[in-house]
């Protein structure tokens, strides 16, 4: 789980747009955020992991123990739901949340070098 720690620089993404339009974020937002280049940094104190989603719209973070659910929001608004983290690999980390556009999952992965989001 280490090779999760470290900043990692935006490079690309895939289908974002369309993955914010399912999750009912509003069309100006959604463009905003599409257009973005994060920068997300991750690490772990003790039992606590904690992952920095910055941009230079807004800043989110996100602090967590694996197994144990946590209150949980979308960084525009939107409401808050329970989420549940598992490590799901060796390098992996994934949220699993229901919320009312229904279950989400974002994993965390680490492939060679990159993190893939």
């Amino acid at each position: 789980m280490d090779q999760l720690m470290g900043t990692f620089n935006f490079d690309r993404n895939e289908n974002f747009e369309a993955y914010l339009g399912t999750m009912g974020v509003p069309y100006l937002a959604k463009k905003m955020m599409s257009k973005t280049t994060p920068t997300i940094a991750i690490r772990r104190e003790i039992d606590e992991w904690i992952i920095e989603i910055k941009t230079m719209v807004m800043n989110q973070t996100i602090k967590f123990k694996l197994d144990q659910p946590f209150e949980d929001s979308f960084p525009m608004g939107g409401g808050s739901f329970q989420t549940t983290p598992k490590a799901t690999g060796e390098a992996e980390i994934t949220l699993f949340a229901s919320t009312q556009k229904g279950d989400v999952e974002r994993t965390f992965r680490i492939l060679e070098d990159e993190l893939v989001m």
